[in-house]
C-alpha cells in the first residue's frame, strides 16, 4: 500500500505533463495510450513475452499492433 501511495505524485506529474502544451497540436497528433494495471503480474506473465502458463489473448492482440 505504501508503494502505491508513493507512486501517486509521479502519476500526477505524468498526468499534468500530458495535459500541458498546445491543445490544437494535441488534437492533430493524438497518441493512443493504454495503461494496464495488474496486481502481481510479472513482465513475463503475458503470452506475448513467452508465458506458456497464462493465456492473455487480448494483451497479445494489442501487442501485435
Amino acid at each position: 500500500m505504501r508503494k502505491a501511495l508513493n507512486a501517486l505524485p509521479l502519476a500526477g506529474i505524468f498526468s499534468l505533463a500530458l495535459l500541458s502544451g498546445d491543445p490544437a497540436a494535441a488534437r492533430a497528433e493524438r497518441p493512443n495510450i493504454i495503461h494496464i494495471m495488474a496486481d502481481d503480474m510479472g513482465w513475463r506473465d503475458a503470452g506475448v513475452y513467452g508465458s506458456e502458463t497464462f493465456h492473455t489473448p487480448n494483451i497479445d492482440r494489442l501487442a501485435e499492433k
